[in-house]
């Protein structure tokens, strides 16, 4: 016979912290759909959005909750508080040019793990 009881997780700080995200473009798509499902939740902080003009980006921040908005994917980019990246790429985003964003996305989170990893392990 199977106990049925649900086994608690573990106590970890890094499990039950919030996510500081930030998130490139201010597409219909961010709007109607990535965002709304960020905000419900519980891991995640809404911490930048960048645009391709501030006026963009700030109206973003301000309907949404955002803590900061950038002006250019590079600033959010540059941002050491960004921990995680939700860019859009449909299937045209190499025609479009948004192709270096993702790779620029997944190098910072590349070497941002890499260095937690290392710090982690006392290097």
């Amino acid at each position: 016979m199977q106990n049925n009881k649900e086994v608690p997780p573990k106590e970890h700080p890094d499990l039950n912290r919030k996510v500081n995200w930030g998130v490139l473009g201010t597409a219909n798509i961010a709007r109607k759909h990535t965002i709304p499902g960020m905000q419900e939740a519980e891991n995640c902080h809404l911490y930048a959005v960048a645009g391709r003009s501030m006026e963009k980006a700030e109206a973003f921040r301000d309907a949404f909750g955002f803590e900061k908005a950038c002006g250019s994917y590079e600033a959010l980019l540059a941002d050491p508080a960004v921990e995680a990246v939700y860019t859009r790429c449909p299937t045209n985003c190499i025609r479009l040019g948004e192709a270096p964003w993702v790779s620029a996305a997944f190098s910072l989170a590349n070497s941002r793990l890499m260095d937690t990893i290392l710090r982690r392990i006392g290097y």
